[in-house]
């Protein structure tokens, strides 16, 4: 099952992608949504192959997550791998130079059961689509108007 989702951010593309590879503050969120995390290595400075290990609950129940960055190309992609509970997940976030301030990032979310509760859990998403979409959709434009502003405050 595949959710795409696209946004246009007002700043230039390297400012956009140094901003969205900080993977600190993505960890950070995700611990805050109630995710145990951990880097794997101790590594500082993201890279292919950089990872991390923990738990998040899944419906109602505490599953382990592996992650790791499969590749990273600057100013073009990143890509993320993981597998959580039975289900491979990829996660590729694409920039896109439509003018010099203008950055489109696209991001697709690609998950693949291999387990019967994996598939559950698919299917409960079917059903939800519109509102996994919405919520997708959301965090990239809050993520973006957080961009625009630190760029325009560093502009002035």
């Amino acid at each position: 099952m595949k959710f795409k989702v696209a946004e246009d951010v007002d700043a230039p593309l390297g400012f956009v992608y140094v901003r969205l590879a900080d993977f600190t503050r993505l960890e950070e969120e995700i611990r805050g949504r109630g995710a145990e995390l951990k880097r794997d290595g101790n590594w500082t400075q993201a890279a292919a192959g950089c990872g991390w290990k923990g738990n998040v609950t899944v419906r109602g129940k505490p599953r382990r997550i592996d992650a790791s960055i499969g590749h990273m190309a600057e100013n073009d992609t990143i890509l993320v791998e993981s597998k959580v509970g039975g289900m491979d997940c990829t996660y590729e976030m694409t920039f896109y130079e439509m003018a010099p301030e203008i950055t489109r990032v696209s991001t697709v979310l690609e998950l693949k059961p291999n387990t019967l509760s994996a598939r559950l859990v698919i299917q409960t998403l079917k059903l939800a689509r519109g509102r996994v979409l919405q919520k997708m959709t959301g965090s990239l434009v809050r993520r973006g108007n957080e961009i625009e502003a630190e760029y325009r405050a560093q502009s002035s």
